[in-house]
């Protein structure tokens, strides 16, 4: 390459005839560097000033471009909370807001980039410092700006001319750069410039995010004007013009130099360089120095003579150059890399590894690690690399020699990448990733210095428009908005909206949507020879295997009489139109006929001798109903799936892979509730083809139900059931009520938005860190919390043991846990699966919530509102009807008693709250009302605790934690007083009752035989004195079974019994009155089941029934064959007959929790005894005999009824139909399929009138069923 040198004016805009290509950087003779460009005698040559302050100016410019990045990367890492800011709490747009607050940071970039088309010629004309100066101050104003912004609007423009003011400096700093450095130190120059360029990036997003911890999203704004302001000051008061025009002070000098050419003039070509070497400058130069005030001249004239448009499109030209595409090709995909890395860091992290903003943010400290060493490799190195191959070449510099240097990033890169990606994919530690991002940014900071220097030596006249074109390019190919199913990038989001469309029209988009949709569904069932294979199978009536095998193709029936079957292409097409375009079902579309679930149960759950169990797969339930799609059907409390079980305990929650749409949930939600259905007892008629093996069905169903021993899974874990909140999609915007047992004749104040959000922190705090986005999207408005929580209401006011004050609660007011668990009750009370489903997802979250606030304040243990919502989350998990809630929740049972206890609250200690006078009115009045309503709070919680803890005990067989004798606590005031609105109607019944004596306590009633009357919550007080009662009958039965032998043997536990049954008989006579008092279902349940246990081994009929191994069965037997011939065996099933027929007392909906647990275990008592009875020769199909030769069970006492208990006769006992079925016939005792049948009519009546029957009542139907058609291998 031939270079001809006309007046050396390398700093010159108009020398377009300078040098291009290769030239002599060493002396021929003595290897010395020769400085290119040659200087001038002028002081005012910036390369005549000293290094330090060189360096100094370098530094300065990259801080400028440093700042620049820190502010238009750093604020995105709280873009969150800035979306918060702009358009308030999370709602169902926050998806489309948040991508709306992206614009911020993209049309920042952009215009950092495309902006140097416009400054470029002004820099180019006028010079380096009036621009500097300008932008600058623009841009400390914008800064400014920005962070004060309160509209979106207005936040939006600062963010525009911020990212037109701040990009100049990044074409500004390489221009400045090569006024001031000679060739050979720019390498190290220019390093300082691309790892400023890199580092200030990773460091906004640093710092960003450690301002964020405490503080809000604006300080990120405010620090960073502080630094901008800084480096402003120091542009205009020590940056002076680097523009300096050789070409006037070198007029006349000609030299003639030919490089690379064998014919080089070397005469003329040593006289020159001879020259440069020995003086270091160029003669004839003007000596005046400018003063310190002139420098800081803000118009020191023009630069150029050429025009501002020719100027303007001159970087658009240089493009069509290969080494100026190369380079910039370089930077775009280096950078490039970076961008996409930060657009995911923070959720990789959070993720991956759990980490918080700030955390994520300081593992981008390895990236201004990374570009320092970058720097060095791209400076220092890539100078050494060049001069080394300079020297080979005779001195003669060419500028690819700097392009080995390169290849350290051709290898870094890749490798960055692939620690990047294979160590977040894999799980790996988090430093593998951290060092991948020091990697890349080590890789950017050498690819890109190399890449620039090189095209800057290459075409030094127009290096301003190279860095112009480069930078322009990149940012132009900034594509923020990526589609979902195929992951391509987009630069407007309409364009990514009708791409997105697209896919559902196109083959190829199917098969893009494969990785990120759920796989096409298994056939409804296989035939009978790919099940015994373990093959697939597929949906035609013969399918492909057996035809191609010539044999015949069989199914069982019972799959295919369910409902027609659905073709893979249809479902997996319908599953991409739910995900992509989800529609607005009716109401009616989203119903599904009783009998078709319990004809698919008795399918699925009824084991088929030879063939194995298998878990319930999605198809089976798609078959149900192929063009309806029910949010429960793949993963809902009829998918019992642990281990490949049928396990109906298990109530799945995983709501993962369901579409997100704000109609399709709660357009189910009724407005009103419905009317209450009659009840229909119809006794179903047993399928002897069902009939189980024995010894096998009662054990299998015990160690699938909620009643056997949990054996936990690697499947279950905490965020196994949080899932289902990710899942709920945009809440409608139409209005809402939930499906309740009756409107709430209360109505509070609609939840605050704030309050909802301190739900929303609780959940998100809870979740893991990739569910956080969707959550946050498919929280629940206040609108519905408040709905759930006035179902929570009409519940609990009418609960026996109410004991939470409705009148006075204020939900606003009330702390954020106790919000969350009354909401999580109230879900139970909604007829819908999706919100059962919240339910539990929830109580998830406040079950983790609860502990972390007292362990926050230790004073939250003795506030009333803390402990409410601890009981009510024990309480909720404990009826759940899922193993693991229960039995976490049974575990914490103890903490609440605790704190009570050493509260002082089980004793008396307190002063009662001051009475009403008559004369009281006002805020007197209002704050006695308050003080009665704390007080009687309390006494109504303790009590709940005991009754709570008395029903676990029973239930679940184990030693109460509260003792009756502790209880000093005056027991519940008059529901009338309890439920009074206002303090006017509370003075009025108060005044109004007659008090005789100071209120009693439990230890009262017992001590002193007290009279219950009717200023007393009486119900509420009959279950307290009935749960004291069962302390004393579970240290009867307790010493009875260590003892091991009969009472009547032991005349001190008959004594014992005796008293107990005294007490039972004088709790009825004083507080139940005649028949007509026996109208409460909870109270007449507990009275007899108390009953019950007293007169039954009751842990050796469940072992008998298969709740232990086969060997504690017989050894159950036999003491249940001499149970049988006493009459206290007779009394127990008398008993379990008063409790089905208190069950029918309840109304509907009522029936559940431990009432359902009573009612199982009155049925087993039944079971049990006509099993052995059985055993010993009773025959069920003896003829039914007159009414006077029978005695029913659920019937009224009378003195047949005695006859029967004292000498078994009549022998034949029934069970007899309620009212609405009177014609029907008595159902015989030892007819134990038609009583248990009977009696899952009674829970399945209680819940006739909705779809959504609690898991707990839906899991002892299936234990019943399955009791019901067991047969014992005796």
């Amino acid at each position: 390459m031939s270079i001809d040198i006309r007046k050396t004016n390398t700093g010159t805009a108009d020398g377009r005839n300078d040098m291009l290509g290769g030239l002599r950087l060493r002396n021929e003779e003595t290897n010395e560097i020769i400085l290119i460009p040659t200087p001038t005698n002028d002081p005012n040559d910036p390369l005549n000033w000293s290094k330090p302050y060189r360096f100094y100016i370098a530094v300065l410019v990259s801080c400028a471009i440093f700042f620049s990045n820190f502010l238009a990367a750093g604020p995105s890492v709280a873009i969150v909370s800035t979306t918060e800011s702009f358009f308030g709490p999370p709602g169902p747009d926050f998806s489309a807001q948040v991508s709306k607050i992206a614009y911020f940071f993209t049309t920042t970039a952009l215009l950092q980039g495309m902006g140097n088309l416009i400054w470029m010629p002004f820099v180019a004309k006028f010079g380096r410092r009036p621009t500097y100066v300008t932008s600058f101050i623009l841009y400390t104003a914008v800064a400014a700006w920005a962070g004060g912004a309160t509209t979106y609007g207005s936040a939006l423009a600062a963010r525009i001319l911020m990212g037109f003011a701040s990009g100049v400096a990044e074409c500004l700093a390489p221009l400045t750069i090569s006024d001031l450095f000679f060739l050979h130190e720019r390498g190290a120059a220019m390093a300082i410039y691309t790892t400023a360029l890199s580092a200030g990036v990773g460091a906004g997003i640093i710092v960003a995010g450690l301002i964020t911890i405490n503080l809000s999203w604006r300080y990120i704004y405010w620090v960073s004007v502080a630094l901008i302001g800084v480096c402003t000051i120091l542009i205009i008061f020590t940056f002076p013009e680097t523009v300096y025009n050789r070409q006037e002070v070198t007029e006349g000098t000609h030299t003639h130099i030919e490089t690379n050419g064998k014919d080089q003039d070397e005469d003329i070509e040593k006289v020159q360089f001879d020259e440069a070497s020995a003086s270091g400058h160029v003669p004839n130069a003007p000596a005046t120095k400018r003063t310190f005030w002139q420098n800081l001249s803000l118009y020191s004239g023009t630069h150029t003579k050429e025009s501002l448009l020719k100027l303007f499109f001159r970087p658009i030209v240089l493009f069509t150059l290969p080494p100026v595409l190369w380079a910039t090709l370089v930077m775009s995909v280096t950078i490039g890399f970076l961008v996409a890395i930060s657009s995911n860091f923070a959720v990789a992290f959070s993720a991956t590894y759990g980490f918080k903003p700030w955390q994520s943010g300081l593992c981008f400290i390895s990236c201004p690690i990374g570009a320092g060493v970058g720097a060095f490799f791209g400076g220092h190195f890539s100078d050494k690399v060049a001069d080394r191959l300079t020297r080979k070449n005779g001195g003669i510099r060419e500028p690819e020699m700097r392009l080995p240097a390169i290849l350290i990033s051709l290898v870094v890169a890749p490798l960055s990448l692939v620690l990047y990606g294979v160590g977040i994919d894999r799980n790996w530690h988090w430093i593998v990733p951290t060092l991948g991002l020091g990697l890349l940014n080590m890789a950017i900071v050498q690819a890109t210095n190399v890449s620039l220097v090189y095209t800057i030596d290459s075409y030094r006249p127009v290096a301003g428009e190279l860095a112009v074109t480069q930078l322009a390019f990149k940012y132009a190919q900034d594509k923020p908005f990526r589609c979902h199913v195929c992951d391509k990038a987009f630069g407007r989001q309409d364009i990514l909206k009708r791409h997105v469309l697209g896919h559902n029209g196109s083959d190829s988009g199917a098969k893009r949507y494969k990785r990120m949709s759920n796989a096409a569904p298994r056939v409804a069932q296989a035939c009978k020879a790919c099940a015994g294979s373990k093959l697939k199978c597929d949906e035609d009536p013969s399918c492909r295997r057996c035809v191609a095998k010539g044999i015949t193709c069989e199914r069982d029936t019972r799959f295919t009489e369910i409902g027609e079957k659905t073709s893979p292409d249809t479902s997996i097409q319908s599953t991409i139109d739910q995900e992509l375009f989800i529609p607005v079902l009716e109401p009616s579309q989203l119903s599904l006929s009783e009998d078709d679930f319990s004809k698919f149960l008795k399918g699925v759950m009824t084991p088929v001798e030879g063939q194995e169990s298998r878990p319930i797969e999605q198809a089976d339930l798609a078959s149900i109903h192929h063009h309806m799609y029910d949010p429960l059907l793949s993963h809902g409390p009829l998918d019992f799936r642990v281990d490949g079980d049928t396990r109906f305990d298990d109530v799945a929650m995983d709501l993962w892979d369901l579409p997100c749409s704000p109609s399709f949930y709660y357009n189910g939600i009724l407005l009103e509730p419905k009317a209450s259905a009659a009840f229909n007892l119809q006794v179903q008629t047993p399928n002897p083809a069902n009939s189980a093996r024995p010894a096998v069905l009662g054990h299998v169903a015990y160690k699938e139900s909620a009643l056997g021993m949990w054996e936990p899974s690697q499947n279950d874990h905490l965020n196994s059931n949080i899932k289902a909140l990710s899942v709920l999609g945009d809440s409608p915007q139409d209005a809402i009520q939930l499906n309740s047992l009756e409107i709430s004749s209360q109505r509070f104040k609609p939840l605050s938005v704030g309050l909802r959000d301190q739900l929303l922190l609780l959940t998100l705090n809870a979740c893991k860190p990739e569910s956080k986005l969707a959550i946050i999207r498919a929280f629940p408005h206040p609108e519905i919390l408040s709905k759930l929580i006035e179902s929570f209401f009409s519940h609990h006011s009418v609960q026996t043991d109410s004991w939470i004050h409705g009148p006075s609660f204020e939900p606003n007011q009330q702390g954020a846990e106790l919000i969350l668990t009354i909401v999580n009750m109230g879900t139970m009370f909604a007829d819908s699966k999706i919100l059962h489903s919240l339910g539990f997802a929830l109580h998830e979250v406040a079950r983790l919530s609860l502990p972390v606030m007292f362990e926050r304040a230790n004073s939250m243990t003795r506030a009333l509102w803390a402990l409410q919502a601890f009981v009510l989350d024990i309480e909720m998990g404990l009826w759940s009807g899922i193993k693991r809630k229960m039995e976490i929740a049974e575990s914490q049972r103890q903490m609440p008693f605790t704190m009570l206890r050493r509260g002082r609250r089980f004793s008396n200690a307190y002063t009662a709250a001051d009475p009403p006078l008559p004369e009281d009115t006002g805020e007197t009045l209002q704050n006695k009302w308050l003080a009665w309503i704390e007080q009687e709070n309390y006494n109504r919680l303790i009590y709940h605790c005991f009754i709570q803890d008395t029903q676990v005990s029973i239930a679940m067989s184990t030693c109460p934690l509260i003792s009756f004798s502790e209880l000093k606590t005056p027991l519940p005031e008059s529901s009338d007083l309890w439920l009074a609105k206002d303090a006017e109607g509370w003075k009025a019944i108060y005044l109004r009752e007659k008090r005789l004596h100071a209120r009693v306590s439990l230890h009262d009633y017992f001590r002193n035989a007290a009279e219950i009357d009717c200023s007393y919550d009486v119900s509420f007080c009959q279950l307290v004195i009935l749960s004291g009662i069962w302390g004393m009958v579970w240290q009867c039965l307790q010493t009875i079974a260590v003892l091991n032998k009969p009472t009547h043997s032991d005349p001190a536990l008959t004594l014992r019994q005796q008293e107990i049954i005294q007490i039972l008989h004088r709790f009825r006579v004083n507080m139940m009155g005649d028949e007509a008092g026996w109208q409460d279902g909870p109270v007449t349940m507990m009275y007899h089941l108390v009953y019950m246990h007293l007169h039954i081994p009751f842990e050796e009929v469940e072992l008998f029934a298969g709740k232990g191994h086969q060997s504690d069965a017989r050894h159950a037997l036999s003491v249940l064959l001499d149970w049988t011939n006493s009459p206290e065996s007779r009394k127990a099933i008398w008993y379990a007959g008063q409790i089905i027929r208190a069950a029918e007392m309840f109304e509907p909906g009522r029936l559940r929790g431990f009432y359902t647990i009573a009612l199982y275990q009155a049925n087993l008592a039944l079971w049990a005894y006509a099993v052995v009875s059985q055993v010993k020769g009773a025959n069920k199909n003896d003829p039914i005999l007159n009414p006077e030769e029978m005695v029913c069970l659920n019937g009224p006492e009378s003195p047949l009824v005695q006859r029967f208990i004292s000498r078994g006769v009549p022998s034949v006992a029934i069970i007899q139909p309620c009212a609405p079925q009177h014609g029907s016939s008595p159902i015989r005792l030892m007819d134990r399929e038609a009583v248990v049948n009977y009696v899952v009519g009674i829970l399945s009546a209680n819940f006739s009138h909705v779809d959504a029957i609690p898991p707990l009542v839906e899991n002892l139907e299936q234990l019943l069923d399955k009791l019901g058609r067991a047969e014992i291998d005796v």
